[in-house]
């Protein structure tokens, strides 16, 4: 079965290596922390996009094919600057220890240049309690870009000179990133009280949401707009055609009526934080301020089983920045998702 590169735009100098590489390893350590193991894949950079191809899905969907043929047959294309496999290796130490480490792997390619690699790895655990990824350390950088391929460790020499007939996967042209979207809609109930202050919003998003984000039931990042009685509940996935905050004042200002209030809820981590500690976070903006309340978890019956919240915390409403923050504030975006249906998603 045919596989299929997803593009989607870049703001990353693409010949600055030091800011691409530094992008891509905070990007993959964000995945570490948040899904307990790197996403495997080819990263393709342009000018102004990078193209991505799932390693995992592809060799699902072409059991013969050769992921390094596929890798060096993409990055030959005129367009790619620079081309990055990201990838997962266990190793075992003198005293039968097993580690774990992502791994960035880029291959340079300049004219009248021999072709160069360059590593970096980040060594970490997966939490066996809530599956999220602890990083031991810091990333590990290769002290320089090699021409010898022999320095390379053997299993990326698959990807730097596939073994002589591999067949590289059929790939379909590049396409652009399919919004992952669900969205539920509802009137609050005749006893309910009416939100007028930032706080409502967040306790209304809190009712909404997070019940169901503690299940499991929803995943992703949770916008609740409110108008006229009624609030919608956006679940936001991986695949956004723009950023979080032009995605929130998109739900909140494009569609009619205007939103009176909108509040996001999420599963958020802070980066600094070690080990990794989940908390639920909501934010809530109306009537000029906006409020924040955090708890963190806990995991009494393991990653897979429902979580509860301890520790809540409320922040003082706080006015909003100068330019707005998301209510009234036009998200200036290239996309129409169209009419929504009651009960879609």
């Amino acid at each position: 079965m045919p596989v299929t590169l997803v593009r989607k735009s870049s703001s990353v100098d693409v010949n600055d290596a030091h800011a691409v590489r530094a992008s891509l390893k905070d990007s993959v350590a964000l995945e570490v922390k948040l899904k307990g193991q790197p996403i495997t894949k080819l990263v393709f950079l342009a000018d102004g996009y990078e193209e991505v191809l799932d390693l995992t899905t592809a060799i699902r969907d072409d059991r013969d094919a050769s992921m390094g043929a596929t890798f060096q047959l993409l990055r030959r294309r005129p367009h790619v600057e620079r081309a990055f496999v990201i990838i997962g290796m266990e190793a075992t130490d003198n005293d039968d220890q097993e580690h774990s480490y992502a791994v960035v792997f880029e291959e340079i390619t300049e004219v009248d240049e021999p072709r160069r690699w360059w590593v970096s790895m980040q060594e970490f655990r997966t939490d066996a309690n809530t599956e999220l990824g602890h990083l031991i350390g810091g990333w590990q950088d290769s002290p320089f870009e090699t021409p010898n391929i022999d320095h390379l460790m053997p299993f990326l020499r698959e990807f730097a000179a596939p073994p002589p007939g591999s067949r590289p996967a059929r790939v379909l042209p590049p396409r652009a990133t399919h919004p992952d979207i669900q969205v539920a809609m509802d009137n609050l109930p005749s006893t309910a009280p009416t939100p007028t202050t930032a706080r409502m919003m967040a306790e209304l998003a809190a009712q909404i949401a997070v019940g169901d984000l503690l299940k499991g039931a929803v995943k992703g990042t949770i916008v609740v707009r409110y108008a006229q009685r009624a609030w919608e509940m956006w679940v936001l996935g991986d695949n956004m055609p723009t950023g979080l905050e032009g995605m929130v004042r998109y739900v909140a200002n494009k569609r009619e009526p205007p939103a009176e209030g909108v509040a996001v809820a999420m599963i958020a981590i802070l980066p600094q934080d070690v080990p990794t500690v989940p908390f639920v976070q909501v934010i809530g903006e109306m009537d000029g301020k906006f409020v924040e309340t955090r708890a963190s978890m806990e995991f009494p019956e393991g990653p897979a089983g429902p979580k509860r919240l301890r520790e809540i915390r409320w922040w003082e409403p706080t006015p909003v920045p100068e330019g707005g923050m998301w209510l009234g504030v036009d998200p200036v975006v290239l996309f129409d998702l169209g009419p929504l249906a009651i009960g879609e998603g």
